[in-house]
């Protein structure tokens, strides 16, 4: 049996290589698997296929990319909240030497030891974060995942303006006829 650390090591490969909206689908049917059997949060790599049935996949795409963004909140705050933490992680950072494997992987052990984040669903939110290029400093980073955030979670659209009112018809005032 594998220890932790492997488990998201092969987390974060298996789910490397997929694009983002595949990533938020995935975090949306791993999402639905825990809603369904809360038994599973613990598990690494779940079995997503049965969760996602039935729903299409725009819908699902929708709460992936809510889902990320209401993580993120939580997971910015740690990882880009104060200089002392980003000091930390920026030591962490270089340690890795750019390796994006070994980054996300730091990223998704940390969202599961200081959020308590599910690994089936660290491990999605962490290959979201970094992405396909290892970032240089926790600036870089954040700034990133400000990004991806900001592009998951569009504010919202103002509805257009109602048309001008026209004037009202004038009508002649007459007196009242008895």
């Amino acid at each position: 049996m594998r220890d932790d650390h492997e488990a998201i090591r092969a987390a974060v490969s298996a789910v490397k290589t997929t694009n983002d909206d595949e990533l938020y689908r995935l975090l949306a049917a791993r999402m639905k698997v825990i809603d369904r059997d809360p038994t599973t949060a613990g598990i690494v790599e779940p079995s997503v296929q049965d969760a996602a049935r039935g729903i299409a996949p725009a819908d699902l795409l929708k709460f992936g990319k809510q889902a990320f963004a209401n993580i993120s909140v939580a997971g910015q705050a740690v990882v880009c909240g104060s200089a002392d933490q980003g000091y930390h992680l920026q030591k962490l950072l270089a340690s890795f030497n750019t390796d994006l494997s070994r980054i996300t992987m730091a990223l998704a052990g940390l969202l599961v030891a200081q959020l308590a984040i599910a690994p089936m669903i660290a491990s999605v939110v962490a290959t979201l974060v970094i992405g396909k290029v290892a970032p240089t400093s926790v600036e870089a980073l954040c700034r990133v995942w400000t990004a991806k955030v900001q592009s998951a979670n569009p504010p919202a659209t103002t509805p257009p303006a109602p048309p001008p009112a026209s004037t009202p018809p004038t009508t002649p005032t007459t007196p009242p006829t008895r």
